[in-house]
Protein backbone atom coordinates (compact mmCIF):
# COMPACT_ATOMS: atom_id res chain seq x y z
CA UNK A 1 0.00 0.00 0.00
CA UNK A 2 1.30 3.37 -1.10
CA UNK A 3 1.52 6.58 1.26
CA UNK A 4 -1.34 8.03 -0.78
CA UNK A 5 -3.53 5.14 -0.44
CA UNK A 6 -3.20 4.72 3.22
CA UNK A 7 -4.19 8.44 3.44
CA UNK A 8 -6.60 8.22 0.80
CA UNK A 9 -8.48 5.25 2.66
CA UNK A 10 -9.56 6.70 5.78
CA UNK A 11 -10.62 9.88 4.36
CA UNK A 12 -13.09 8.21 1.77
CA UNK A 13 -13.83 6.24 5.15
CA UNK A 14 -14.46 9.56 6.61
CA UNK A 15 -16.13 11.11 3.76
CA UNK A 16 -19.10 7.92 4.00
CA UNK A 17 -19.68 8.63 7.21
CA UNK A 18 -20.28 12.36 6.66
CA UNK A 19 -22.06 11.73 3.60
CA UNK A 20 -24.20 8.95 5.67
CA UNK A 21 -24.93 11.54 7.91
CA UNK A 22 -26.30 14.55 5.57
CA UNK A 23 -28.27 11.73 3.76
CA UNK A 24 -29.94 10.84 7.35
CA UNK A 25 -30.65 14.18 8.91
CA UNK A 26 -32.19 16.12 5.65
CA UNK A 27 -35.12 15.28 3.84
CA UNK A 28 -34.69 14.08 0.07
CA UNK A 29 -33.26 16.07 -2.58
CA UNK A 30 -31.38 18.64 -0.30
CA UNK A 31 -28.13 16.82 -0.44
CA UNK A 32 -26.54 16.05 -4.00
CA UNK A 33 -23.52 14.25 -4.54
CA UNK A 34 -24.33 14.29 -8.54
CA UNK A 35 -20.98 14.52 -10.24
CA UNK A 36 -23.11 17.74 -12.69
CA UNK A 37 -24.03 19.30 -9.11
CA UNK A 38 -20.48 18.38 -7.75
CA UNK A 39 -18.73 20.37 -10.27
CA UNK A 40 -21.51 23.53 -11.19
CA UNK A 41 -20.90 24.36 -7.21
CA UNK A 42 -17.19 23.99 -7.37
CA UNK A 43 -16.16 27.27 -9.13
CA UNK A 44 -17.25 30.95 -9.93
CA UNK A 45 -17.05 32.79 -13.21
CA UNK A 46 -13.46 34.39 -11.95
CA UNK A 47 -11.35 30.74 -13.32
CA UNK A 48 -9.16 31.38 -10.86
CA UNK A 49 -8.36 27.58 -10.78
CA UNK A 50 -7.37 25.63 -13.77
CA UNK A 51 -8.80 22.46 -12.41
CA UNK A 52 -11.88 22.52 -9.94
CA UNK A 53 -11.72 20.46 -6.91
CA UNK A 54 -15.40 18.60 -6.30
CA UNK A 55 -16.72 19.40 -3.20
CA UNK A 56 -17.56 16.46 -0.90
CA UNK A 57 -21.56 17.62 -1.36
CA UNK A 58 -23.85 20.15 -2.24
CA UNK A 59 -26.74 20.82 0.46
CA UNK A 60 -29.98 23.12 -0.54
CA UNK A 61 -31.39 23.98 2.79
CA UNK A 62 -34.84 26.27 2.77
CA UNK A 63 -34.65 27.18 6.53
CA UNK A 64 -32.33 28.68 8.69
CA UNK A 65 -32.46 25.67 11.07
CA UNK A 66 -31.05 23.59 8.48
CA UNK A 67 -28.35 25.56 7.96
CA UNK A 68 -27.36 25.20 11.78
CA UNK A 69 -27.67 21.71 11.60
CA UNK A 70 -25.31 21.44 8.51
CA UNK A 71 -23.22 24.02 10.14
CA UNK A 72 -22.86 21.95 13.23
CA UNK A 73 -22.51 18.84 11.59
CA UNK A 74 -19.30 20.41 9.50
CA UNK A 75 -17.76 21.71 12.80
CA UNK A 76 -17.79 18.11 13.91
CA UNK A 77 -15.99 16.71 11.55
CA UNK A 78 -14.02 19.49 11.21
CA UNK A 79 -14.97 20.51 6.93
CA UNK A 80 -15.00 23.89 5.73
CA UNK A 81 -18.65 24.90 4.56
CA UNK A 82 -18.35 27.50 1.45
CA UNK A 83 -21.66 29.59 1.36
CA UNK A 84 -22.81 29.87 -2.42
CA UNK A 85 -25.59 31.88 -4.63
CA UNK A 86 -26.07 32.27 -8.14
CA UNK A 87 -21.80 31.84 -8.28
CA UNK A 88 -22.08 34.42 -10.74
CA UNK A 89 -19.36 36.34 -9.33
CA UNK A 90 -15.32 36.84 -10.47
CA UNK A 91 -13.43 37.21 -7.24
CA UNK A 92 -13.01 33.27 -7.07
CA UNK A 93 -15.20 33.45 -3.31
CA UNK A 94 -16.50 30.22 -3.82
CA UNK A 95 -14.14 28.11 -5.36
CA UNK A 96 -12.94 24.68 -3.94
CA UNK A 97 -9.74 24.53 -3.02
CA UNK A 98 -9.74 21.45 -0.68
CA UNK A 99 -12.03 19.18 0.91
CA UNK A 100 -15.36 20.88 1.65
CA UNK A 101 -19.04 21.19 1.83
CA UNK A 102 -21.27 23.57 -0.70
CA UNK A 103 -23.96 25.41 1.21
CA UNK A 104 -26.19 26.49 -1.86
CA UNK A 105 -28.49 29.25 -0.55
CA UNK A 106 -30.19 29.41 -3.58
CA UNK A 107 -33.34 28.09 -2.72
CA UNK A 108 -33.61 30.00 0.50
CA UNK A 109 -35.60 32.89 -1.48
CA UNK A 110 -38.35 34.72 0.38
CA UNK A 111 -38.77 38.05 0.93
CA UNK A 112 -39.95 38.18 4.23
CA UNK A 113 -40.78 41.85 4.61
CA UNK A 114 -40.88 44.99 3.01
CA UNK A 115 -41.13 47.98 4.64
CA UNK A 116 -41.27 51.13 2.67
CA UNK A 117 -41.33 53.59 4.97
CA UNK A 118 -37.98 52.73 6.95
CA UNK A 119 -36.33 51.89 3.35
CA UNK A 120 -35.97 48.15 5.04
CA UNK A 121 -36.67 44.92 3.36
CA UNK A 122 -35.94 41.81 4.96
CA UNK A 123 -35.00 39.61 2.86
CA UNK A 124 -33.59 35.81 2.67
CA UNK A 125 -30.21 35.23 0.99
CA UNK A 126 -31.03 33.79 -2.33
CA UNK A 127 -33.18 36.15 -3.14
CA UNK A 128 -32.12 37.62 -7.09
CA UNK A 129 -31.03 41.77 -7.03
CA UNK A 130 -33.55 41.90 -9.90
CA UNK A 131 -36.58 40.16 -8.12
CA UNK A 132 -35.59 42.70 -4.94
CA UNK A 133 -36.30 45.45 -7.57
CA UNK A 134 -38.86 44.19 -8.50
CA UNK A 135 -40.91 43.74 -5.26
CA UNK A 136 -40.29 47.04 -4.05
CA UNK A 137 -40.86 49.04 -7.38
CA UNK A 138 -44.40 49.52 -6.38
CA UNK A 139 -43.02 51.80 -3.47
CA UNK A 140 -41.16 53.96 -5.72
CA UNK A 141 -37.86 52.50 -4.06
CA UNK A 142 -35.41 50.01 -5.44
CA UNK A 143 -32.24 48.71 -4.13
CA UNK A 144 -29.35 50.37 -5.27
CA UNK A 145 -26.69 47.88 -6.00
CA UNK A 146 -26.67 47.21 -9.51
CA UNK A 147 -23.90 44.33 -10.93
CA UNK A 148 -24.07 43.33 -14.34
CA UNK A 149 -25.49 40.27 -13.26
CA UNK A 150 -28.02 42.05 -11.46
CA UNK A 151 -30.62 39.56 -13.22
CA UNK A 152 -28.73 36.46 -11.85
CA UNK A 153 -27.00 37.65 -8.78
CA UNK A 154 -28.38 36.97 -5.64
CA UNK A 155 -28.49 39.75 -2.15
CA UNK A 156 -26.68 37.32 -0.02
CA UNK A 157 -23.81 37.17 -3.16
CA UNK A 158 -23.95 40.93 -3.48
CA UNK A 159 -23.05 41.38 0.29
CA UNK A 160 -20.58 38.73 0.60
CA UNK A 161 -18.34 39.95 -2.73
CA UNK A 162 -19.17 44.07 -1.61
CA UNK A 163 -21.08 43.79 -5.19
CA UNK A 164 -22.14 47.28 -6.54
CA UNK A 165 -22.38 47.89 -9.98
CA UNK A 166 -22.24 51.31 -11.93
CA UNK A 167 -24.77 53.11 -10.22
CA UNK A 168 -22.98 53.36 -6.88
CA UNK A 169 -19.49 54.52 -6.43
CA UNK A 170 -19.27 53.43 -3.34
CA UNK A 171 -20.51 50.37 -1.54
CA UNK A 172 -20.13 49.38 2.06
CA UNK A 173 -22.28 46.36 3.83
CA UNK A 174 -22.78 47.74 7.34
CA UNK A 175 -20.88 45.57 9.90
CA UNK A 176 -23.94 44.72 11.67
CA UNK A 177 -24.72 42.10 8.66
CA UNK A 178 -22.39 39.80 9.39
CA UNK A 179 -22.99 39.65 13.05
CA UNK A 180 -26.31 39.39 12.70
CA UNK A 181 -25.65 36.31 10.28
CA UNK A 182 -23.51 34.66 12.99
CA UNK A 183 -26.30 35.45 15.86
CA UNK A 184 -29.15 33.75 13.85
CA UNK A 185 -26.76 30.09 13.27
CA UNK A 186 -26.20 30.87 16.63
CA UNK A 187 -29.95 29.58 17.61
CA UNK A 188 -32.19 32.58 16.49
CA UNK A 189 -34.59 33.44 14.47
CA UNK A 190 -33.44 35.77 11.97
CA UNK A 191 -36.20 37.61 11.49
CA UNK A 192 -36.90 38.30 15.12
CA UNK A 193 -32.96 39.27 16.19
CA UNK A 194 -33.14 41.82 12.74
CA UNK A 195 -36.19 43.53 14.23
CA UNK A 196 -34.46 43.90 17.67
CA UNK A 197 -31.41 45.19 15.83
CA UNK A 198 -33.40 48.01 13.53
CA UNK A 199 -35.07 48.64 17.42
CA UNK A 200 -31.94 49.25 19.39
CA UNK A 201 -32.80 46.42 21.28
CA UNK A 202 -30.14 43.73 19.69
CA UNK A 203 -26.00 44.89 19.62
CA UNK A 204 -24.21 43.44 17.39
Amino acid sequence: MSPNDQEFRPRMRRNKKLLDELTARFPAGMVSVSDSVLMENSRDFGQLADEPMMPLAVVFPTKVGQVQELMQLASEHRLSVISRGAGTGVSGAVHVTDEAIILNLSKMNRIIEIRPQDEVAVVEPGVINHHSNLAVSEFGLMYAPDPASYKMSTIGGNIATNAGGIALREVRCHPGVGSWARRCLGGREPNTCWKEYVQGRCRL
